[in-house]
């Protein structure tokens, strides 16, 4: 058996009719009893010459039972016209009750009627924007969850494809020592890729944590960092790889620039990551460049790549993360790289150069805010 609905409606409310009732009552009560004997008899008392008047007219039983006939007149009429009032007035909450305890389901539920000028009115209406604000806020939580997914199921599969080629690599391996004589030559190679695979997952393990960390602990390290110090350590960390590639780096700096009150270590992985994206499409060269316009610094690189597909005019950080450094690659740099522009209060800018290449920098304030910035979940 289905329990009984509680109502809505609070108990005031529901004894709005008995006050309504007692206040008409004793207001007939009232204006009657001055009109009545009751009124000249008590005028009478102070005023000697009325006595006589009063007394040939009126007797005191005849002056009790007009009273009590008034009183029972009054409350019974008092209370009809109590009980109208109150539902008149109550009728357009008790709508409202019913309607905001009615069955709530996936579909969106009609707004509250918003009829009148009074009180009732600014109730309805404030219902209506919560209702529209809550809608808002569920349509929002539920894109981010579908996103959320999109991107665990990307990343689980780029995960398993260096996982499945280190165990492939290790089999083989295996299998080389197993052989009589053992060829050192294909052993050393095997191994060459194993580890190459395992530096895959220990790269992409980290910028998982370091998106973790970021969406955890929001408050950052701050202390006063160098752009010209973070561009040198970025360069020398990615030198070797660029080498590797047949790229050249090199440095541009503005003069006089102001430094950042930042997170070092932050700065530095978000700029390296940049420079990995760039090292795997530019051509022969990679330019990291820093200029300060107003209170914003571009921390910026610059290669002469084949640049990032364009949407309308501009290059959605959707269009980034699908610009792939490598074919198993989930974007993780680049999220990363968002990521730590964000809690420093800038944000991730990317363009395309002409004739060919790709930009894409950090662009942070001079003076970041004190307090740690609400992050976005992670997308896909």
């Amino acid at each position: 058996m289905m329990p009984a609905k509680e109502s809505f409606i609070p108990k005031p409310w529901n004894r709005l009719n008995f006050r309504i009732g007692s206040f008409l009552a004793l207001s007939i009560v009232v204006a009657d009893v001055i009109s009545t004997p009751l009124y000249l008899w008590v005028d009478s008392m102070f005023h000697p010459e009325d006595h006589a008047k009063w007394k040939s007219s009126w007797s005191a039983p005849e002056v009790l039972t007009y009273f009590g006939l008034t009183v029972a007149y009054a409350l019974i009429l008092g209370t009809l016209l109590g009980k109208v009032a109150a539902r008149l007035f109550s009728r357009r909450i008790r709508k409202i009750a019913d309607h905001a305890s009615g069955n709530l389901g996936l579909a969106v539920p009609e707004p509250f009627p918003e009829t009148g000028k009074d009180e009732v009115t600014q109730l309805a209406q404030a219902l209506n924007a919560m209702r529209r604000r809550i809608s808002e806020l569920v349509a929002d939580l539920k894109d981010r969850d579908s996103k959320r997914k999109e991107w665990i199921a990307q990343v689980s599969h780029d995960l398993r494809t260096p996982l499945t080629a280190l165990i492939t690599s290790l089999d083989h391996g295996q299998r080389l020592l197993d052989r009589q004589p053992i060829a050192l030559e294909d052993l050393s190679q095997t191994y060459t890729v194993a580890r190459l695979d395992a530096e895959r997952v220990a790269s992409m393990a980290e910028d998982l944590l370091e998106i973790a960390r970021l969406e955890i602990d929001q408050i950052i390290q701050k202390e006063e960092v160098l752009p010209g110090e973070i561009m040198e350590h970025a360069v020398q960390g990615l030198a070797p790889l660029a080498r590797e590639a047949g790229v050249t780096l090199e440095i541009e700096l503005q003069d006089d620039l102001p430094p950042l009150e930042a997170d070092g270590r932050l700065l530095l992985r978000a700029l390296e990551n940049l420079l990995m994206n760039s090292v795997q499409h530019a051509s022969t060269k990679i330019t990291v460049i820093a200029h300060a316009d107003q209170d914003q610094l571009l921390l910026e690189v610059l290669d002469d790549g084949p640049g990032f597909p364009k949407e309308d005019g501009f290059i959605s950080f959707q269009a980034l993360k699908n610009h792939r450094s490598r074919p198993d690659s989930a974007g993780l740099g680049l999220l990363v790289a968002q990521r730590v522009a964000q809690v420093h209060g800038g944000c991730l800018k990317a363009r395309n150069r002409k004739p060919s290449g790709a930009a894409v920098g950090l662009s942070l304030p001079v003076s970041a805010p004190a307090s740690s910035v609400v992050l976005d979940s992670p997308q896909t």
